[in-house]
Order: C-alpha cells, then structure tokens, then sequence
C-alpha cells in the first residue's frame, strides 16, 4: 500500500497557504486551493510567487470555492486560515475527512490543535511553525521576502509514520524543515516573538528595524518576552531566558520586515489576536500568572479593532 503523499489541498490561500502550496506544486505534487476573495484570479491565472530567490508561476490542479467542491480525495489538507473565532476550522474539514486523510496545520498561536483533535479524535494532525516573510500584493500574487523553514510535528507530540510522510513531502520544496518531537514546546518558543513583535507592530505602525531603532521599544519587546517565557515555564515549558536575546539578536540581521499582523491590518483584515494573545492569557488567568504586558497589548489591540473595523 502506498502512504505516499501525492494530492494535496491546501485550505486559507493567503500569503502562507499560496506560497507552501505553490512551492509544493513546483515540487511536482498536485495541489489544489480552496480560495475565497480571490477565486476568479486564481482560477484563471493561477498563483504567483515573487521570490527573492527567483520567481515562478504554478497552475492549481484544481481552484475551489468551498471545500465541499473539491473533486476526489486529499491525501492532505494544508490548513493555512488564519486562527479567528469566526473559522470553523472542524466543520470546514467536514467534507474532506476520509480514513487516510492527513491534516497538517500551518498556522499562529498555541493550542490551535485542541479543537480539531476533540472533533476528530483518530484523525492525524500535523503542526507547523513557519519562519518566513511572505505577503499577499494582489489577487493570486505573492511577495516572498525572507526564508520558508517549517518546523513540523505531530500532535500533541513524538514521532510517527504520519509525520514521516509529511515530512517527505514537504522536504520536495527545498526549504528547510525540522522535525519536532514538541510541537506544542515549539509553539511557545515562537510566541515569544509573535507574542511581541506582531501586537507592538499593529500599535506602532513599525516594521522590525523600527521597532529595535528604539531603545524603549526594544526595552518593552524584551519585557513582553520575558513574560512570554514566564508563562511557558508555569504551563510546564522549560524555555531558557537565553531565547529572548536570541529571537532579539536574530530580529536585528532580519531585513526591516512588517510583521504578518502590521500586514493584516494595513489590509483591513481581521487580526489572530485570540491566538496569538487570546490564548496565553486564558492560561495566565487559570494559572494566576502576572502578564502585565501582554494584558495591556490585548486591551489596546481590542480597542483598535472597535475605531477601525475592517
């Protein structure tokens, strides 16, 4: 029987899911898009990437507008939404869920995966943290700036054939992939930056150079930080203090860059706030851990998204 991972559809055909899924396409791999706002571009010209590393062009195998069009059988969902309350990630899948189907989630946040593993208890789900610099300039048009590494594994944790196959897979693209024994360790060493970094860069207006320019910024990304870790550490993560200066020390050679949610809300978009600060606040109240900073950046980024709705 062969397991191999051949057809894919990739489910949120934004910056993220246009750019993994292309690049697997480019592979040789038939992937397929479900795509909303942007489905007449796609369906009649395709996804193109504009690549510091080269540009390339791909045609779906197949471009639809809901995940119930789609024709036959994925042997994986490449879930890239973006993690809002108003997604019904389960329902979604509702219609693509077979007994080999493989759903790998390349998305912000933590504990994203709890609700799609209560809803589909034997269902393999894969976790992915993406390190890249991508974003959507126009209809089936994407602009990639910096990396595409994934850290991928499989949840809630260990090693297994799912995550072999997966990993095969995505090892076709070129890009960098890591495997993770914890995936759900991974994600909170990523909140340490996203946790900073995307909420201070929607209330500045600042790309990453700005935001390091100044030192009183900087002096509250790393205080933000170092709650991020504090809260890790209750929740049972041991994260070194180390990680901070070195998600610091990592921003500082990045080119000045605009993080994904300065991007989302330039575009009038809605912002993962839930997942990104939502979350690690609903455990810092259950585990009466003081997260001063990161109260204060939910409290203001609520405020914004009431004066400017999208």
């Amino acid at each position: 029987m062969n397991d191999e991972i051949q057809k894919i559809l990739v489910l949120g055909s934004g910056a993220i899911g246009c750019f993994y899924g292309a690049r697997l396409a480019k592979a040789g791999l038939e992937v397929s898009f479900v795509v909303r706002s942007d489905f007449e571009a796609v369906a009649q010209g395709g996804i193109h990437i504009h690549s510091y590393e080269g540009d390339f062009h791909i045609t779906p195998a197949q471009v639809v507008a809901r995940p119930e069009d789609y024709q036959g059988q994925a042997d994986l969902v490449l879930v890239a939404t973006k993690v809002l309350a108003e997604i019904d990630l389960p329902g979604l899948l509702a219609p693509l869920v077979h007994p080999k189907l493989k759903v790998l989630l390349v998305q912000n946040g933590i504990e994203i995966e709890a609700p799609l593993a209560a809803a589909y208890p034997g269902l393999p789900i894969l976790s992915a943290i993406a390190f890249v610099g991508v974003g959507r300039t126009g209809p089936g048009q994407v602009h990639h700036q910096l990396k595409g590494n994934l850290e991928v594994g499989a949840y809630p944790g260990g090693f297994g054939p799912e995550l072999d196959q997966v990993m095969a897979c995505l090892l076709k693209t070129g890009l960098e992939v890591k495997r993770s024994e914890d995936i759900c360790l991974s994600r909170w060493k990523k909140l340490i930056w996203n946790g900073a970094f995307n909420p201070v860069s929607v209330l500045t207006q600042a790309n990453t150079e700005q935001m390091l320019q100044n030192p009183r910024t900087e002096a509250l990304l790393r205080k933000i930080m170092f709650e991020v870790v504090a809260l890790a550490r209750a929740k049972g993560y041991d994260l070194e203090d180390r990680l901070v200066e070195q998600n610091l020390s990592v921003t500082y050679k990045m080119p000045p860059y605009k993080t994904s949610m300065l991007l989302d809300f330039e575009a009038h978009r809605h912002l993962e706030t839930e997942a990104i600060l939502g979350n690690p606040l609903k455990i810092a109240r259950s585990l009466q851990v003081p997260v001063p900073h990161l109260e204060t950046l939910a409290a203001l980024l609520e405020l914004l998204a009431q004066v400017k709705k999208p």
